[in-house]
């Protein structure tokens, strides 16, 4: 699109429209700097449109599933391509040797039949229509013939379907290779859907969002049978166990064990509903949502929606607990781990008011919260005395002296909650552990990497979270953009065309703005890490403002955050996807995010070894290792650079999931969501790279009958 076309008068047309993406229409005239277009509707309507605003249009009742093949390759034909195909269910479309797929919000079992999966695995790449199970397919067959590990990649915006995308490739997998030992195939299975219930979680983009990047690698022996699996994380959101956005929930798992536990169990754990905890009811409909059916209806079932409650489903608790026991773990750690569960939700519960009697101005636990203080310490194996000394002081070491400084409301708060995240993300690192353990192998000759990524977030106002995610998305759409770059280059090399330069949309810049050794995010906001709270958010603002990097834009007044919180907390970037506010709001404290001494003490207190050993890998590092702690963003960045050099050390598959509307709704297709990601994504870049080869062959072509004619 975006380019002078030479018109004829009656000939079709795509006209470029906000709301609708493109609208067909015929030229009746043309003038010097405009062209009159009668649009096809009822109304024969007749408008004036700049030459640059139109594209040619094929017989627009035509629709393919492969996008290679059109005579005119543009954004408009790619577009209603899509849109034609959706209408009919078909969700999977090639373009270029990328996958892309739309969440179609219902269930389409057909699709994912034994029979449809046996279909890919006697046919070729590009032999019968396009699928998920084919990009599996074209993968193995790789790792066969070339002997090198392979990596599929799957991006999209949150909501878009790339978990889901993500695990029909393991199902693929599994069902087809699954040969060397069958009870494999049901622990990845079952690997993938606990730590869906424990790392998932409801947001206003997606009810089944995973807030955390995983990495599944799927080994196999000489003979490419499947011998085992490891699974690695990065970017765990642990926040969100005490702090949700307006119409977001926590961790699924929460309101299992709450709602869908048998009443033995809630009552040893003494859980009460959602709504009574402060870490589950922050969203003011919570207890509206808990007490509605879902629809009945059969595009809306659970399975497929994948609510984070389950109200259909009355085994909902009983399928996990089941998944526990299939990966082995033992019914005694079963039951640590629900009581850690339950003891973080009272954790929550415990409030703080301002002690009149201490005389550095302290705080202490109010007392309503007496009973939450000692359910807390009962769960955890702790002394309620204990509970009460690491929540209410902090202990440090001075020279061999141990000093307690009483906190004030606020810091007693934040130190409750520092403590209730940290002990539940060390709890998901261990059924990670647990997880690698079942599916765990001696050896293998090669892999297959399935890389489930984070996907972009902009909320009308961003926090040191977001922009953690964002990076991680910056630097997998690089590699995206290299990819195409290089599908460019083999595609002019097959056609024998000479290579022109290629454009394609580069974000250096913006992860410069992270990652440079002197002016980047991650080493200015290190430096700023024992500033006060105050000092921070002034010193942020200076830290980006001052930023010379393209990819910072000045905010402006009429910002939505600007009338929310203080102009100097706010800075703007430019990432691929769009600008995203962003508010340095406890910036420097997220980023610094070492456990006080007393918190470590406190854990290893413990009378439980399951509670006890969770803390162990941090002991080590915290007080043997305090010189080469990693600030939060720092490890993000080498967290990254991992992924990065494992995709990079393998042949990459791209699967491209598109979110048809914000609604999160079956059969709307809306055109302006759907072209917005297609740009971002990059396939402007290479619809521009096919369109030219395709155009070079038709000259070709063209000079060749005319030279046999002559």
């Amino acid at each position: 699109m975006e380019k002078m076309i030479t018109g004829e008068q009656h000939k079709s047309i795509w006209i470029f429209n906000d709301q609708n993406g493109f609208i067909l229409g015929r030229i009746t005239h043309i003038e010097p700097k405009a062209v009159i277009v009668q649009l096809n509707n009822n109304n024969n309507n007749q408008m004036f449109v700049m030459p640059n605003t139109i594209c040619q249009t094929e017989e627009y009742d035509k629709y393919m599933n492969d996008n290679n093949a059109p005579i005119y390759f543009d954004e408009a034909a790619l577009l209603n391509n899509l849109h034609r195909l959706y209408q009919k269910d078909q969700i999977y479309v090639y373009i270029g040797d990328g996958l892309i797929t739309f969440n179609p919000y219902k269930q389409l079992l057909e699709l994912y039949s034994s029979k449809t999966l046996k279909r890919y695995n006697e046919n070729s790449f590009g032999i019968i229509p396009p699928h998920v199970f084919a990009i599996g397919d074209k993968a193995y067959r790789n790792m066969c013939t070339t002997k090198q590990n392979q990596s599929i990649v799957v991006t999209g915006e949150s909501g878009a379907g790339k978990t889901e995308s993500a695990k029909y490739v393991l199902q693929y997998l599994s069902k087809s290779y699954d040969a060397c030992n069958a009870s494999i195939k049901g622990r990845l299975k079952n690997s993938n859907l606990l730590l869906e219930a424990f790392g998932n979680a409801k947001t206003i983009h997606n009810n089944n969002s995973s807030r955390f990047g995983e990495i599944m690698e799927v080994h196999f022996d000489e003979e490419y049978t499947i011998v085992g699996g490891n699974i690695t994380y990065y970017l765990f959101e642990k926040t969100r166990v005490c702090v949700q956005s307006t119409d977001e929930k926590n961790f699924h798992i929460f309101y299992y064990l709450c709602v869908d536990a048998s009443a033995r169990i809630r009552k040893s754990l003494q859980l009460n509903s959602p709504d009574t905890y402060h870490y589950l009811n922050q969203d003011c409909s919570q207890t509206k949502q808990l007490t509605k059916s879902y629809p009945q209806d059969t595009d809306f079932k659970c399975e497929q929606l994948v609510s984070n409650l389950e109200l259909n489903d009355t085994n909902g608790f009983i399928k996990y607990d089941q998944i526990m026991n299939d990966i082995g773990i033992s019914q005694e750690d079963k039951l640590n781990i629900y009581s850690i569960l339950a003891g973080i939700l009272h954790l929550g519960n415990i409030n703080f008011e301002d002690d009149s009697e201490s005389t550095q101005n302290g705080c202490k636990i109010i007392s309503t919260s007496e009973q939450a203080l000692i359910m807390t310490a009962q769960m955890l194996h702790v002394g309620v005395h204990d509970l009460r000394n690491v929540l209410l002081e902090r202990i440090s070491m001075m020279e061999n002296t141990i000093i307690s400084v009483p906190l004030t409301v606020h810091e007693a708060e934040h130190v409750r909650d520092k403590l209730a995240k940290t002990i539940y993300a060390r709890l998901f690192n261990q059924l990670v552990v647990y997880v690698n353990t079942s599916i765990s192998f001696k050896s293998s000759t090669s892999h297959i990497s399935i890389i489930d990524t984070i996907g972009f977030e902009n909320c009308p106002i961003n926090s040191f979270e977001q922009i953690c995610i964002n990076y991680c998305d910056e630097k997998i759409q690089q590699i995206f953009n290299e990819h195409l770059v290089e599908t460019a280059r083999l595609l002019f090399q097959e056609e024998g065309i000479g290579l022109n330069k290629i454009d394609y949309i580069d974000n250096q810049d913006c992860i410069n703005l992270f990652e440079d050794q002197i002016t980047g995010w991650f080493h200015l906001l290190d430096e700023e890490s024992n500033v006060t709270e105050r000092q921070s958010n002034q010193s942020t603002h200076d830290i980006f403002h001052g930023n010379p990097n393209h990819s910072m834009i000045p905010p402006k007044l009429d910002l939505p955050a600007a009338s929310i919180i203080h102009h100097n907390e706010v800075f703007v970037v430019e990432h691929y996807s769009g600008n995203a506010v962003y508010s340095t709001s406890e910036f420097i404290d997220k980023n610094n995010d070492i456990l006080l001494d007393s918190f470590i003490i406190f854990v290893r207190k413990s009378k439980n070894e399951f509670v006890k050993n969770l803390f162990d890998e941090i002991f080590v590092e915290q007080f043997k290792d305090k010189i080469n702690y990693l600030s939060v963003g720092t490890k993000v960045r080498s967290e990254m650079t991992d992924v990065i050099n494992k995709v990079k050390r393998s042949v990459v598959h791209f699967i491209t999931c598109i979110k048809p509307n914000v609604k999160m709704i079956p059969n709307e297709f809306q055109k302006d969501q759907i072209r917005s990601q297609l740009k971002t994504l990059g396939f402007a870049s290479i619809l521009s790279f096919i369109e030219e080869v395709q155009q070079k062959i038709r000259k070709r072509e063209c000079r060749v009958r005319k030279a046999q004619i002559n």
